[in-house]
C-alpha cells in the first residue's frame, strides 16, 4: 500500500502515463522510458533525473554564490560611494565656510580702504582749498604789485629827460660790474638790461614773491628768459671775469660797493657758468631761468 501510494504521488508522463525518470538536457524536459525511444528525443542527451538534479543544483549553487559575491561587491561599492559622498559634502561645507570668511575679510578690507580714501580725499580737498586761498592772496598781491609798478613807470614816463637819465645812472651805479677788472661793454650791456628789467618792468608781476628780509620785501623767481637772449648773454660774457657764481649775496660791501669776498678767485664767466642755462638761472639765485620759447612767442621775457 505504501509503495503504491508513493508511485501515485510521483509525477507521471502525461503522454505515456509512466514514471518520469529521465531529463533532456537540450529541451530541459522530464521524460519517461517510452519518451526515450520516441522520434523527438532519440538523438538528444538524456540523463537520469537524480544526476540531472544534482548537476543543476551545483549550477544553481555556483550561480547563487556568484550573485552573492557580486552583491557583496556592489554593497561595498555603495558603502564607499556613500562615504565619498559624505566626505565631499563635508569638504563643500568647509570650503563654503572658508569662502564666507574670505568674503568677510574682503568686506572689512574694502571698508577700511574706503575710509582711508575718504579721509585722503578730505585732506586733499582741504589742501586744495588752502592752496586756492593762498593763490588768491598771491594774485591779489601781484595785482597790487603790478599796479604799483605801472604807476611808477607812468611817473617815470612823465619825468623830464634829465631826471629820467639821472635815475637810470643811479640804478647802474648801485652794483660794481668791474669787480674782477673791466667788464666787456657787450657783457655790461646785458647786466644793465637785467637791472632795468628788475627795477622797471611791469611784466614781472606773476613771478614776484613776497619775502621778509631787512633790505627788501619782495623778489622775482624763475622768470622765463627767451632762449636767444640767454644764449646771447652768455656768449657776450663768457670771456669776462667774475669771482662768484651767485651774485645775489656773499659780497664784501665794506667799501660801499660790492667787492669779491676773501679767498674768492677771479675766473672767466664760463668757469662759474659753463652753459647759458647755468648763467641765467644761477647768477641771481634762480631769479631767472632759460625758456624753450623764443622772442615773439608771448611765453618768455
Amino acid at each position: 500500500m505504501r509503495g503504491k501510494r508513493k508511485r501515485q504521488e510521483e509525477p507521471l508522463c502525461k503522454k505515456h502515463r509512466e514514471a518520469l525518470t529521465l531529463f533532456c538536457e537540450k529541451d530541459l524536459e522530464l521524460l519517461c522510458a517510452q519518451c526515450r525511444v520516441s522520434s523527438n528525443h532519440q538523438d538528444q542527451p538524456l540523463v537520469p533525473i537524480e544526476e540531472a538534479a544534482a548537476s543543476h543544483r551545483g549550477m544553481l549553487k555556483r550561480n547563487i554564490e556568484a550573485k552573492i559575491n557580486h552583491l557583496e561587491v556592489v554593497e561595498m561599492l555603495y558603502k564607499n560611494q556613500v562615504e565619498n559622498t559624505w566626505e565631499v559634502k563635508r569638504k563643500m561645507e568647509k570650503w563654503g565656510e572658508e569662502l564666507d570668511n574670505e568674503c568677510q575679510e574682503i568686506k572689512c578690507f574694502l571698508a577700511i580702504e574706503q575710509n582711508e580714501i575718504d579721509n585722503n580725499l578730505l585732506i586733499e580737498e582741504k589742501d586744495v582749498e588752502e592752496k586756492l586761498i593762498e593763490n588768491g592772496r598771491q594774485i591779489s598781491y601781484h595785482r597790487f604789485r603790478v599796479s604799483s609798478l605801472l604807476s611808477k613807470t607812468k611817473d617815470k614816463c612823465l619825468q623830464t629827460d634829465e631826471d629820467l637819465l639821472t635815475g637810470i645812472e643811479s640804478i647802474h651805479n648801485r652794483f660794481n660790474w668791474d669787480h674782477c677788472g673791466p667788464m666787456k661793454p657787450s657783457c655790461k650791456r646785458h647786466s644793465i638790461q637785467d637791472t632795468c628789467l628788475y627795477e622797471c618792468s611791469p611784466n614781472l608781476g606773476p613771478w614776484i614773491q613776497e619775502v621778509n628780509q631787512s633790505w627788501r620785501k619782495d623778489q622775482i623767481l624763475n622768470v622765463p628768459l627767451c632762449k636767444e637772449d640767454c644764449e646771447s648773454w652768455w656768449e657776450d660774457c663768457c670771456t669776462s671775469y667774475t669771482c662768484k657764481s651767485n651774485w645775489h649775496k656773499g659780497w664784501n660791501w665794506t667799501s660801499g660797493s660790492n667787492e669779491c669776498p676773501v679767498k674768492a678767485a677771479c675766473h672767466r664767466f664760463d668757469f662759474y657758468f659753463p652753459t647759458p642755462a647755468a648763467l641765467c638761472s644761477e647768477i641771481w639765485r634762480h631769479s631767472y631761468k632759460v625758456s624753450n620759447y623764443s622772442r615773439g612767442s608771448g611765453r618768455c621775457i
